[in-house]
């Protein structure tokens, strides 16, 4: 299931999964189709009139509650959304609201249900959640050999009416009645409105207290632990005291804490610029008085868990930025029990409750407060008390350390000086008008595959002196298929080498316009024998993330020969190694049932007719002639070998096809990597060996992360065939099992 998968990236730290399920979306839902992996036939079919029918009867009770706490502007407020599921209890309805603040009424009802769904038997229930932002959520549970369906109807109060904004329909793939009395439930929607929203099915997690409980308690959290919470800070997930504040961030409390004391948002905000780390040093008095507002902490004490500046007496302090994002789903605390000590303090007992990890109690934790005269408190500890064996608390996020903050931030947006920027300006303007460069500059086109260098050497020789610690310059200009150019200009001291680049473009006028420029120190480098020049910009990465990214780029210097870049364009740039397995993968022509024809298909298409194929023409399969015709033009395969080793329809004559996907494609880090002939070797048969080798930028300039010899036979009228392909040592431990565009279920 793939909303399965994506929690599991996550938990790997895969956040940019994201942009890989943004670039496949169509994919996903043609691939959804093939396989049969949705839950359309789980669907429960109601009918209109019978769901119009049960909200009527809800709305009927509690309409005139709505009406009127909108009017006055008080849907918010606890006590109404109290009055609004009583309304809903005294006519019969087991009702909460979303928070968990207010006893469930005829909870009777729900435990009832869940003794049946136990055993097996079959029971029908409603719930309605009466949420805080004039809304309710109808739920119709129903049960049969244990198995769970929901129905869920959402209605909101807009213009004097209960609308219903949507009505999802989900089987229950967790299900559970806890302990400590919380009903929970987890399933995926699958309705083409959230995944038009989501790019995905909707992974819904809901979680109902049944068992009522003590007013005080729930009071109490509102009070003392709401206000902190788990989001951004580790005030109750670490063990801490007043003799020994541990590993508790005061910074993250003062984030809290400011706006609270201040009435007022925080001024020390992020750069815009999410690259650029922002730092403050805020006056000693004003920090403190936010902190010590609520912990009874000495300014020594204080100074030794933060940064401070002696010399003008102030706190050094940096803002959260993207790169200490946090897991988007949190846990709630909920005190199950309280003392009240003789020393006016009080002890709390915190379960913590976590709905999207299906869990009522992820961990126990004892917090102290101390309350003040004038209604003021004093947070006096934390103690862990129990927790789920082996569970992480994996929604936190730590601020970054000061190494760690050093290695993302420094050497980025270097100031440029004024001369330099006036000379790189200047020079764009120059080339853009000309359309050349002189003879001590580099020139290269970025949208030309296998495109040579102009005055290379220049280049080979900067970077040839750079390994040998000579320092130098070299400047590079890139063509970008749009018109415009980018200016590189490399600069080594020595020590460290640093990249000045600018991009210009033609405006409106059709005048030059510089778009951007930067002056960023260059992190790491590499330039390998075969000719690739690639680095790594101190540019910042999204947190936990493996691959390089923008701050990255990769530039073969040296040139290929002109039959090189011939047959690297004709005969292995169109295929590359994703989403068929011609090229990554052992193969010949007595072994050809592992390719992969459907998903080669649409590479071949490309390759003979210069255009994409249009993929509504294929939206109910590829006719059987038309598929085997190009395949077989291309492969040596018979007909009949191709209907046993692709998917093919008997009934409709076709052969499958889908885009290509986030549900049928496995990401590889050599993925995207660009193929390259670097050799060719005529055979005394008439065929031709390409050694073919992937240059990869995702492991700092890799030019051979996998290399196979791949066999060719050209004909006459210059067209040719595949005749195999075989992978060479160094790149078969790089290659994970092929996960196929359409599973053939008879291989």
């Amino acid at each position: 299931m793939l909303w399965k998968r994506i929690k599991r990236f996550w938990k790997l730290g895969f956040i940019v999964i994201e942009a890989f399920i943004v670039l496949s979306v169509l994919g996903c839902k043609d691939d959804r189709k093939t396989k049969n992996a949705v839950k359309d036939e789980s669907k429960i079919q109601i009918s209109q009139a019978d769901e119009q029918r049960k909200a009527e009867k809800v709305i009927e009770c509690c309409y005139q509650n709505y009406k009127e706490a909108m009017e006055e502007d008080s849907i918010a407020e606890l006590e109404v959304i109290r009055s609004i599921v009583n309304q809903l209890g005294e006519n019969g309805y087991a009702a909460v609201d979303s928070k968990n603040q207010i006893d469930m009424t005829n909870a009777d009802q729900v435990i009832l249900f869940c003794e049946k769904a136990d055993k097996k038997e079959e029971a029908a229930l409603t719930i309605i959640e009466v949420t805080y932002l004039g809304e309710f959520i109808k739920y119709d549970l129903n049960t049969k050999y244990g198995n769970v369906d929901i129905v869920r109807s959402y209605y909101r109060y807009e213009n004097g009416n209960m609308k219903n904004v949507i009505t999802d329909y989900y089987p229950a793939d967790d299900w559970n009645y806890t302990e400590d009395g919380y009903l929970m439930f987890s399933g995926v929607r699958d309705s083409d409105d959230s995944y038009v929203l989501t790019l995905d099915e909707a992974e819904e997690h809901t979680a109902f207290r049944v068992l009522p409980l003590d007013e005080t308690c729930r009071t109490l959290t509102r009070q003392y632990l709401i206000p902190f919470g788990y989001e951004y800070n580790n005030m109750f997930l670490v063990d801490w005291n007043e003799d020994d504040f541990g590993e508790l961030n005061f910074y993250d409390l003062y984030d809290i804490l400011y706006p609270k004391i201040n009435a007022q948002s925080i001024p020390y905000t992020a750069d815009e610029n999410l690259g650029v780390g922002a730092v403050y040093r805020i006056p000693k008095a004003e920090f403190e008085q936010v902190i010590m507002s609520y912990f009874n902490i000495d300014s020594e004490t204080l100074q030794s868990k933060t940064m401070y500046h002696p010399e003008d007496e102030t706190y050094e302090y940096r803002p959260r930025g993207f790169y200490e994002t946090e897991y988007p789903y949190y846990p709630y605390p909920e005190v199950v029990h309280y003392t009240e000590n003789s020393d006016g303090t009080i002890t709390l007992i915190v379960n913590v409750v976590f709905p999207h990890a299906d869990i009522s109690k992820v961990y126990t934790h004892e917090v102290v407060v101390r309350l003040l005269d004038g209604g003021g408190v004093q947070y006096v500890s934390n103690r862990i008390l129990s927790s789920v064996k082996d569970y992480e608390k994996n929604w936190y996020k730590p601020r970054l350390t000061e190494e760690e903050w050093k290695e993302i931030y420094e050497g980025y947006h270097i100031p440029i000086d004024d001369m330099e920027r006036e000379e790189a300006e200047a020079d764009c303007q120059r080339v853009m008008e000309e359309g050349k460069v002189n003879e001590t500059e580099c020139l290269v086109h970025t949208g030309v595959p296998y495109s040579n260098m102009e005055h290379y050497e220049i280049m080979d020789d900067f970077l040839k002196n750079c390994l040998n610690g000579k320092s130098g310059l070299a400047v590079v200009y890139e063509i970008y298929s749009d018109g415009g150019i980018g200016r590189k200009k490399y600069i080594y001291d020595g020590i460290n080498m640093y990249l000045l680049g600018i991009n210009a473009v033609w405006n409106k006028e059709n005048r030059v316009e510089i778009a951007y420029i930067s002056y960023t120190r260059i992190k790491d480098w590499k330039y390998t024998d075969k000719g690739w020049f690639g680095y790594e910009l101190c540019v910042p990465k999204p947190p936990e993330v493996t691959e390089i990214v923008d701050g990255s780029s990769l530039i073969r210097i040296k040139p290929m020969t002109e039959e090189e870049q011939e047959l690297s364009k004709r005969c292995v740039y169109g295929l590359g190694y994703q989403g068929n397995n011609l090229l990554c993968s052992d193969w010949n022509e007595d072994n050809m049932e592992k390719l992969d024809y459907n998903g080669m298909y649409e590479y071949l298409y490309e390759m003979k007719y210069g255009e994409k194929m249009n993929p509504e023409k294929y939206s109910d399969g590829i006719p059987k002639e038309e598929f085997e015709n190009l395949i077989m033009e291309y492969l040596p395969i018979t007909a009949e070998e191709l209907q046993a080793y692709a998917v093919f329809d008997e009934g409709s004559q076709t052969y499958e096809w889908v885009r290509l996907g986030c549900c049928n494609y496995a990401p590889t880090f050599f993925g995207t990597s660009l193929p390259e002939v670097t050799h060719i070797k005529e055979n005394e048969d008439g065929t031709v060996t390409l050694t073919v080798e992937a240059v990869c930028d995702m492991v700092l300039c890799d030019d051979a992360v996998i290399t196979s010899a791949l066999v060719v036979k050209f004909a006459d009228d210059g067209s040719f065939r595949y005749l195999g392909n075989k992978i060479l040592d160094n790149g078969k431990e790089h290659i994970p099992d092929y996960q196929y565009r359409i599973v053939n279920e008879e291989k």
